[in-house]
């Protein structure tokens, strides 16, 4: 079984081929050791070609934005209470209706998608 001094000096030299911080300091030899053993398995899986390796990158799915929402930094009383930004709004939720939504937009409480 290699000394802790032997450990130390692989778990280094693995964790700089890798780019990778360790502390060795205050492990047992069984600890070491083990330490020594992930590093190599780190290094042999940097090693191998997957198909994870060459699959395109998702894009996020595209967040789907209501019609009317309420402005960053406003918040409208409604008929279903009071509604914070980016909550949807609809000409039913106010009073005044379809022409109470068009003057919240102009007064930019309300944004269209």
């Amino acid at each position: 079984m290699p000394s802790n001094k032997q450990y130390k000096e692989q778990a280094e030299k693995l964790a700089a081929e890798l780019d990778v911080e360790i502390t060795t300091d205050g492990l047992n030899n069984e600890q070491l050791g083990d330490l020594v053993s992930d590093l190599k398995a780190k290094a042999r899986d940097a090693e191998l070609d997957t198909q994870a390796d060459d699959a395109p990158e998702a894009e996020a799915p595209a967040e789907k934005r209501p019609p009317f929402s309420v402005a960053s930094g406003k918040s409208i009383t409604s008929r279903r209470g009071i509604l914070a930004p980016g909550d949807e709004i609809k000409a039913d939720d106010l009073a005044g209706g379809k022409d109470a939504l068009d003057a919240f937009v102009k007064s930019g409480h309300v944004v269209k998608a």
